[in-house]
């Protein structure tokens, strides 16, 4: 027989539980409004709306737009780095074949790319979060910056810019793909890179 301790319990496990996947859905409608919309145009209605909640429903997990604006930085830059292990694991320490695999997700990833794009913008109106945007970005342009080294390395070539710089046009290239609408955004850009390759100074 259940005794009432045991109850209580359940029941706390069900609201945890049940409080979890508000959360949840509140981020992912987020995620997908601000992507496609902008964070000016994305309001607390249209995210609720989206999620089919109410606005109580909201306020009990965010205290307002902008914190559920740095929990989706938090979670995209936590994103993008962990894709980074997986496809350097799936190439087993090979750079090269490691960065080809990352390019390759690109068109997948068109909506995640455009709200990174979203992330930059408002960083450029509000300087507090523009701080909490850089050093985010910065833990994923050191991982960048390794991938293409080692790559350039490996095919012998000198790279035209120094890495931080070269990371840079590496992002900004995935963002221009993302906003022109590529259908083959993976494509376009890895002729990009192999041409940025090909052409670049022998290592003396």
């Amino acid at each position: 027989m259940m005794t009432d301790s045991v109850k209580q319990q359940e029941i706390t496990h069900h609201r945890v539980l049940g409080q979890q996947e508000t959360r949840q859905r509140l981020l992912q409608a987020a995620y997908d409004t601000v992507a496609h919309y902008g964070y000016e145009a994305a309001s607390i209605r249209h995210i609720v709306e989206r999620a089919g909640f109410s606005k109580g429903a909201f306020f009990s997990n965010f205290e307002n737009k902008e914190s559920i604006l740095l929990e989706l930085m938090q979670k995209q830059q936590q994103d993008h780095l962990h894709l980074l292990d997986t496809v350097m694991v799936h190439a087993l320490g090979d750079v090269e074949l490691a960065l080809n695999q990352y390019i390759a997700t690109l068109d997948e990833r068109r909506e995640g790319i455009m709200l990174d794009i979203q992330l930059q913008l408002y960083a450029h109106t509000n300087s507090d979060f523009a701080q909490l945007y850089a050093d985010l970005q910065q833990h994923y342009r050191v991982e960048i910056e390794h991938l293409l080294a080692q790559t350039f390395l490996k095919k012998g070539k000198t790279p035209p810019l120094d890495m931080a710089k070269l990371a840079d046009l590496f992002i900004g290239l995935t963002h221009g793909a993302a906003l022109q609408n590529q259908s083959h955004a993976s494509l376009f850009f890895q002729t990009v890179f192999n041409a940025l390759i090909q052409t670049a100074r022998p290592i003396e």
